[in-house]
């Protein structure tokens, strides 16, 4: 998603720059943004790519705006019950409406959140993590990283 300015939220046709559904709170309150700006928006995507649904529910714009602002996404564990109350905490903290307040390094975040996925028993397939070597323009899975990398 693109920082947008308050005077061009919507261009003359209507339409918004960005995807609204993962734009942190202050992107849509025409504040400063940066590193916690987005690990909110990926935590947005990594939460809908966990649960099969978004952060928020709304699908008129200016309903998606209010959602973002003052809505707490639900636990991740309320759709993936197996789902450890540390990976509720870590989302939980990245998706908070105050940048101040999410983790500092999505680095950091990212490979908490990888642990317990690695840990995950899938039932219907899912990611190769004995692969060790991608296939030429395939994206990397937890799988492809070193160790250092991997967690």
């Amino acid at each position: 998603a693109r920082e947008i300015r308050a005077d061009s939220r919507l261009t003359r046709s209507g339409l918004v720059l960005g995807t609204p559904v993962y734009m942190s709170p202050e992107q849509i309150q025409d504040r400063e943004i940066g590193q916690s700006s987005d690990l909110f928006s990926f935590a947005s995507v990594c939460f809908e790519a966990l649960t099969g649904r978004r952060t928020v529910e709304s699908t008129d714009l200016v309903d998606v705006f209010v959602e973002i602002l003052k809505e707490t996404p639900p636990p991740v564990s309320r759709f993936v019950p197996e789902c450890p109350p540390s990976v509720d905490n870590a989302f939980a903290r990245a998706l908070d409406k105050d940048p101040s307040r999410r983790p500092a390094s999505i680095l950091t975040w990212s490979r908490s959140v990888a642990r317990w996925l690695h840990r995950l028993e899938s039932q219907e397939g899912g990611w190769d993590l004995t692969r060790t070597d991608p296939e030429p323009g395939a994206s990397r899975t937890r799988g492809d990283l070193p160790p250092t990398e991997a967690g």
